[in-house]
């Protein structure tokens, strides 16, 4: 008989189950015309989403947020979110079958960070696809490298458009905002504007948005003031704005500029953007950010994201956890429709896809390279986010 057969029996008697089948597997091989090895390793090598024993099979995907810095609220926020989506989409059987592992890097809102970021994501991880991050600047840069790459890519935060054909937003278009903050300005508030505004893409492209429709209404925009992560005094440029009617401010942690405003008496009516309902704002601005009107994307369905929430956190969501949720199930989505990881088949199917999430609906709109998001007008009245009403 073939001596091979009695050494695998023979050592049998001293292996445990799982190790019988890789030596009895091994030593048939060995024996097998070359060719046929040949296309047993190919079939093997053409099935990346299937299990390899042995192997670590997780599907990796790459966060890349402010954990760190002056904005480092946003990323716990983010994380909050993509927890519970995470959680969620385990218990589901993950993607594709395959577990989902978050690889988390720090952006710190640095665009030579957020470069450093993605290259880590990428070349050490080994991640099929990108959320984030959530400063401006930093979100052209991460969509021009999911191009390049061809990895797909969403962000949970500020719409600007369209940089890559593969990669996208949960939130409405900057430019469909500000149309609806600029027209509520122009029609309810009075003719005259002034607008402080952060320095960088955010900061600019609202500004740009903002001055286009009010002035289009027939509205003037008086004063237009910058400023950076180093400015903590305001009262100099609040000054410059203070005779206008209305003064948009775009930041989202404004709770020192809504207080300093009413502490030198301006009497100008403050408007913001939806990133401003966070908790951070009221404990800050205090009786200041009474009657602070702001966009928000309007919510159709997310009841039971917030009990869910508040179950887990015991707090009430902001949006950013909510549509850093629904971007990690829109990601699992996509994948799943493609059955497979492929980045090109991924961003086709996020440009047709309808979803129903945390944040409301979700049906993609070509045109404005984002979700079809309506806004409507919120504001704080008695310490609360509430929504406002004619």
């Amino acid at each position: 008989m073939d001596k091979s057969i009695y050494s695998i029996k023979a050592y049998r008697l001293f292996t445990p189950g799982g190790g019988i089948m890789f030596i009895w597997s091994f030593s048939i091989l060995l024996r097998m015309n070359r060719l046929l090895m040949l296309g047993l390793l190919l079939l093997f090598a053409c099935s990346p989403e299937s299990a390899v024993p042995g192997v670590d099979n997780e599907l990796k995907i790459g966060v890349v947020a402010p954990l760190s810095g002056p904005l480092a609220l946003f990323g716990q926020r983010y994380e909050r979110g993509l927890s519970m989506a995470l959680e969620d989409i385990n218990a589901q059987g993950g993607i594709l079958g395959r577990p989902v592992e978050l690889v988390y890097e720090d952006s710190k809102c640095d665009s030579t960070q957020t470069l450093t970021s993605l290259h880590a994501l990428k070349e050490l991880h080994n991640v099929q696809a990108f959320i984030g991050p959530f400063c401006g600047t930093p979100v052209e840069i991460t969509a021009t490298f999911s191009g390049q790459h061809h990895i797909v890519g969403i962000t949970p935060n500020n719409n600007y458009g369209k940089f890559s054909d593969h990669y996208f937003s949960t939130a409405g278009a900057v430019e469909t905002e500000d149309k609806v903050l600029a027209r509520h300005a122009f029609e309810r508030i009075g003719t005259t504007a002034g607008i402080l505004y952060f320095e960088n893409m955010f900061g600019e492209l609202h500004r740009q948005g903002f001055k286009q429709h009010f002035e289009a209404l027939g509205g003037i925009v008086l004063e237009e003031e910058s400023f950076n992560f180093a400015t903590k005094d305001f009262k100099p440029s609040l000054l410059k704005l203070k005779d206008a009617d209305v003064i948009f401010v775009v930041y989202s942690v404004a709770g020192d500029i809504f207080k300093q405003a009413g502490e030198l008496g301006i009497k100008a009516r403050i408007i913001s953007q939806w990133g401003v309902e966070n908790p951070t704002v009221i404990p800050v601005a205090g009786e200041y950010a009474e009657g602070l009107v702001y966009t928000f994307p309007k919510v159709t369905s997310a009841s039971w994201f917030a009990e869910d929430f508040k179950t887990k956190y015991d707090q009430i969501p902001t949006a950013h956890s909510a549509s850093s949720y629904d971007a990690l199930f829109m990601l699992k989505q996509a994948f799943e429709d493609c059955g497979s990881t492929d980045g090109d088949c991924a961003a086709e199917q996020m440009r047709t896809m309808e979803y129903d999430g945390a944040l409301g609906q979700y049906a993609f709109n070509e045109i404005l390279w984002g979700p079809e998001k309506e806004y409507v007008i919120k504001t704080i009245r008695d310490g609360e986010f509430v929504m406002r009403y004619y």
